[in-house]
């Protein structure tokens, strides 16, 4: 059921087919532990080592974030046995309070933070600080390493915050697009007494029901289920409405210098 329509609403479709497309390979979870391509053959490993001894390691996770309720980390997270929780006091006197599981040092006594700066951000603001009143023709040798490390970390931070500001609105954009078409195309089936399953039917030449049901074809072209209204909506809000929430994160905070 293609219909033609303008330049922007095929941009639209393409978008979203280029979203879905990226969600359906991320959707396959595990992909990274399988013993084929890309994988580590994490099972293979399990088998390898559970024929030998044992003991336990404790593993420090440094500037990364951790879920500690994930099912293979919850019952295997290290306690610290000298420290009561929950009761706000520093029982084992090291400076930290309630430190259970460790310390998370962006978090702070508070928790852990919502949104932060990815490391290579936090240098550039290190940098930026340390060589803003530089003179170069008085530098070092190693002073002039780490400026060059500073050059090219600004270049790798701006360049990222550009492609995320952009992306950031586009798919702002698109998402937006999206539900006037969803909402488009409700009316028209209201209007023309048709239900969803009749969309041969529709006689409009209303845009924005042209672009849902061009988008609709595009999502179940992608394996994607779309029965009703509400699945179409559902579709716009997952695969877009993802893409919209991890592009503003890289834009906001992730890459963003002036982020604290």
């Amino acid at each position: 059921m293609i219909r033609q329509f303008g330049k922007c609403a095929s941009m639209l479709v393409l978008l979203l087919v280029t979203v879905v497309g990226i969600q359906a390979q991320s959707s396959n979870k595990g992909w990274h532990l399988e013993a084929e391509g890309n994988g580590i053959a994490i099972q293979k490993a399990y088998d390898y080592l559970g024929q030998s001894p044992s003991q336990p390691i404790i593993v420090a996770v440094i500037d990364g974030g951790v879920d500690a309720d994930h099912e293979d980390l919850q019952y295997n997270m290290w306690v610290n046995q000298d420290e009561i929780p929950g009761n706000g006091i520093d029982d084992d006197k090291n400076g930290y309070i309630d430190d259970i599981n460790g310390w998370s040092f962006i978090g702070g006594k508070d928790g852990d933070v919502g949104q932060d700066n990815l490391e290579i951000t936090r240098l550039y603001k290190k940098y930026m600080m340390q060589f803003k009143n530089a003179d170069i023709a008085k530098m070092s040798k190693k002073e002039r390493r780490e400026y060059d490390k500073y050059l090219d970390i600004k270049k790798k931070v701006e360049n990222r915050k550009d492609e995320a500001d952009g992306m950031y609105k586009q798919m702002e954009f698109t998402k937006t697009m999206l539900e006037n078409a969803a909402r488009g195309l409700e009316q028209v089936l209201k209007d023309e007494g048709l239900n969803f399953k009749d969309l041969n039917k529709i006689k409009s030449n209303d845009q924005n029901a042209i672009i849902a049901i061009n988008v609709i074809q595009q999502l179940e072209n992608q394996g994607l289920e779309i029965n009703s209204l509400n699945d179409l909506n559902d579709a716009i809000t997952n695969e877009i409405g993802g893409a919209v929430d991890y592009y503003k994160s890289q834009s906001l905070y992730h890459y963003n210098p002036d982020y604290d």
